[in-house]
């Protein structure tokens, strides 16, 4: 059209209308083609990472055979850099003289880290467990004592953890172990080993409470 003239429209033929309604379509799918190719370059190193990952949750292990359990518990103490705090129930993850938890003991109060570890006071009557507490004492561990405590707990750095998961209906003859690297998870499980233990009683208090008791007797 030209300025002050009125717009005037002709019929095209049909041939020539669908042609350049193809064009229209063929440059609308070449853009389309264009972005298929960008994202498809942006998410194939994500692709090709998820393939190597099986399992949505690789930061947990479910151990059920003893000996890949106390494999683990080695492995755990090893790792420990700053902290390492326990739930010690029996029967022990490790025998008694456990050279492994004696040697991470050391290393870790050498490098002034921290190792606490809370005793069920009824299984200090099994000679076993009390000569591991003791080895453990001499070592640098700091432990206390309770009366209850709600399953084993091994907490290394605020980040590693394992634990036992008795079976809620076969009760503790049948239980899984879990190794789970997770922090978030690990700093809660540490707020309730710091509540365990400030209700703890030391070991010269446990004795105290042991005499106070068969004087009553």
């Amino acid at each position: 059209t030209s300025p002050g003239r009125v717009a005037r429209f002709s019929a095209v033929t049909p041939e020539l209308a669908l042609t350049r309604l193809m064009a229209v379509q063929r440059e609308s799918l070449e853009r389309m083609e264009r972005v298929k190719e960008g994202l498809a370059a942006a998410l194939q190193p994500i692709f090709s990472d998820g393939r190597t990952r099986t399992d949505p949750l690789d930061y947990i292990d479910v151990l059920r055979d003893p000996k890949a359990v106390a494999e683990r518990f080695a492995d755990i103490q090893r790792q420990a850099r700053r902290e390492l705090l326990s739930f010690c129930r029996p029967p022990l993850l490790a025998p008694a003289e456990n050279a492994e938890g004696i040697k991470a003991v050391r290393r870790l109060r050498r490098a002034g880290g921290t190792v606490r570890a809370v005793y069920t006071t009824g299984s200090l009557a099994d000679p076993a467990v009390l000569a591991n507490v003791r080895s453990f004492a001499e070592a640098g561990e700091e432990a206390r004592f309770a009366a209850e405590l709600p399953l084993k707990l091994v907490i290394a750095d605020g980040s590693l953890v394992l634990c036992d998961m008795p079976d809620p209906v076969a009760g503790a003859a049948s239980s899984t172990t879990l190794y789970i690297e997770h922090p978030a998870l690990a700093s809660c499980l540490r707020l309730a080993f710091q509540t365990v233990w400030d209700s703890a009683v030391t070991a010269e208090e446990e004795a105290d409470d042991t005499d106070d008791a068969e004087d009553v007797g």
